[in-house]
């Protein structure tokens, strides 16, 4: 399962939904967006390391973007991108 950035900031500030949803998986994935937004938000290299054993605890494998992961995204939501440049 493809857990988004905004479950996680639900678990971390006790909301119940969250906290049952990530309690209840058996590991889990983010995408390297997710991991990157999280690092980048640590303070100091303390916070990074306890981020790095709740992910670890958790399960979490981070999942990169590739074009045909972005693909599917496009078409699993309804979204089909076009590109207007007729030149492509």
């Amino acid at each position: 399962m493809l857990v988004d950035t905004d479950v996680l900031i639900g678990y971390l500030k006790g909301n119940p939904v969250a906290r049952d949803t990530i309690n209840k998986l058996s590991g889990f994935c983010i995408s390297v967006m997710t991991y990157m937004a999280w690092v980048q938000g640590m303070r100091n290299k303390q916070e990074l390391g306890e981020l790095r054993c709740a992910l670890k605890n958790w399960q979490v494998k981070v999942l990169y973007v590739s074009e045909d992961i972005s693909l599917r995204l496009c078409f699993s939501r309804g979204a089909l991108f076009k590109p207007r440049c007729t030149a492509c």
